[in-house]
């Protein structure tokens, strides 16, 4: 599963990501990268699976301010193809909130 989103601001905001309010770190099969040039945000977990799902927030703080978008993963069910598993996953997304 990948999310992205594009994070800008003045000054820099840092940015943080979250499933159900606990934080998430760059370890095991999570992976998160920031292109600081164009301002991508990327969370892939590689093992997408019922533990997964939730909802994920991605937070981004500077000194004037927080902005939060958050997005529900549900994981609705597995299949084969070709001998591979794929994860069946349906997102929506719940809240975005902005600084003006």
């Amino acid at each position: 599963m990948k999310l992205e989103a594009t994070v800008s601001g003045c000054p820099t905001p840092s940015v943080t990501w979250q499933l159900n309010d606990k934080p998430l770190t760059a370890s095991g099969p999570v992976s998160i990268r920031t292109d600081h040039d164009s301002g991508l945000n990327t969370l892939d977990v590689d093992e997408s699976s019922r533990l997964t799902a939730g909802r994920y927030r991605i937070v981004a703080e500077n000194s004037l301010g927080r902005a939060t978008a958050d997005i529900d993963v549900t994981v609705t069910g597995q299949f084969a193809a070709r001998g591979s598993v794929r994860v069946l996953i349906s997102a929506h997304l719940s809240h975005l909130s902005e600084l003006n």
